[in-house]
């Protein structure tokens, strides 16, 4: 009887552990995605690295644009523009808005445009 208790007990100690475990493992495993930095200096452009998703929604922007979907790539370009604080990237989306006649659009592009390149 005496037995059994302790490999119940150790059973029960274990079961218990391989709960926490995984637990565990996974606080480990949640890593951040490292943060892009920008670099700003007065009266230039940001340094920005060229990654992959950026390239890839500038092409995409583009094509759409090419297709006549002016509002979505409009709007690709804006997006982009105030992750990147890039002012060439919000005047293309002006342009892109104006190209679509979406004057709203072009107007919220064109305020980007003047709070990233006021001169």
């Amino acid at each position: 009887m005496k037995h059994s208790l302790q490999v119940l007990s150790t059973a029960l100690v274990l079961l218990g552990l391989q709960g926490l475990v995984p637990a565990c493992a996974a606080e480990v495993r949640q890593v951040p995605a490292p943060v892009e930095e920008i670099h700003l200096q007065v009266g230039q452009l940001p340094s920005v690295k060229l990654t992959a998703d950026i390239l890839y929604r500038i092409l995409a922007a583009e094509i759409a644009a090419q297709h006549g979907d002016f509002i979505a790539a409009s709007q690709t370009m804006l997006d982009l523009s105030k992750d990147t604080l890039d002012p060439r990237l919000a005047k293309r989306a002006f342009q892109m808005a104006s190209a679509g006649r979406d004057m709203s659009e072009a107007l919220d592009a064109a305020r980007e445009w003047v709070l990233l390149a006021p001169d």
